[in-house]
């Protein structure tokens, strides 16, 4: 994106000279609409954060298919390297938080 900008910004400057003066106002007009649109963009507040669901919860099957590894491995290395995204158990079946799984996954697998 970066490249294809100085490209467009390199055109111009080069056609700048060559404009017919008339032409020029127009040509400072859509300037300032370019530099505008840029300032916008660069005040504007970044773009909200989807809020989680504390109670959105993934059985061991779906936590273990969300970190992309089998869930035979899951079990046996669960309470070793997944402990922190345990939320709780329900009916004796282990329950992970999607949240603490996608946080995981953000930080330690990019």
């Amino acid at each position: 994106m970066q490249q294809q900008l100085e490209c467009a910004l390199k055109v111009i400057r080069e056609l700048v000279p060559e404009l017919p003066r008339e032409e020029v106002p127009r040509l400072i007009g859509q300037l300032a609409e370019i530099n505008a649109s840029a300032l916008l963009r660069l005040v504007a507040p970044p773009p909200a954060q989807p809020q989680h669901d504390d109670n959105d919860c993934a059985p061991a099957p779906e936590a273990a298919a969300m970190l992309g590894i089998k869930l035979s491995t899951f079990y046996g290395v669960w309470k070793e390297r997944y402990a922190h995204l345990r939320r709780n158990d329900v009916g004796g079946k282990l329950i992970f938080s999607k949240f603490a799984i996608r946080e995981h996954i953000r930080q330690h697998l990019g």
